[in-house]
C-alpha cells in the first residue's frame, strides 16, 4: 500500500462513521418522542384517577398530587384544588366516618346515607 492511496482507503471508513453518527442521532430523536409520549400517557392516567369517581378520595387526591408534579395545569389542577379542599372540610366532619367501605362511597352518597335521604 502506498502513502497516495490513503483516500482510498479512508473514504470508506469515514463514510461508514458518518453513517453510524446518523443513525445514532436519529435513534436519540426516536427516543426522545417516545420519552414524550410516554409522559403524555402517564399525565393521562393521574388524571384519570383523580376524575375517577370508584376511587377513595385519598386516591384520587395522590393522582392529582402526581399530575401537579409532572407539570399538569388548567382545569384538572384546579379540580384537584378544590377536591382537596372538600377533603380538607371532611376531616373536620362529624358525620364522616372512618370505616374502610364507607370510605369506597362517593362523599356526597355516604353523607346523604347517613341523615336519612
Amino acid at each position: 500500500m502506498n502513502i497516495n492511496d490513503w483516500p482510498t482507503v479512508a473514504a470508506p471508513i469515514v463514510t461508514g462513521l458518518i453513517t453510524i453518527i446518523g443513525v445514532l442521532q436519529g435513534n436519540k430523536s426516536r427516543w426522545d418522542r417516545m420519552e414524550t409520549k410516554v409522559d403524555n400517557v402517564l399525565l393521562a392516567v393521574d388524571r384519570l384517577v383523580l376524575h375517577d369517581e370508584h376511587l377513595s378520595l385519598e386516591e384520587r387526591l395522590e393522582g392529582g398530587e402526581s399530575y401537579i408534579k409532572k407539570g399538569g395545569n388548567g382545569p384538572t389542577k384546579i379540580y384537584y384544588e378544590k377536591l382537596a379542599e372538600i377533603y380538607r372540610n371532611r376531616m373536620h366532619d362529624p358525620e364522616f366516618g372512618h370505616d374502610p367501605e364507607e370510605r369506597r362511597q362517593p362523599y356526597d352518597r355516604r353523607v346523604e346515607q347517613r341523615r336519612g335521604r
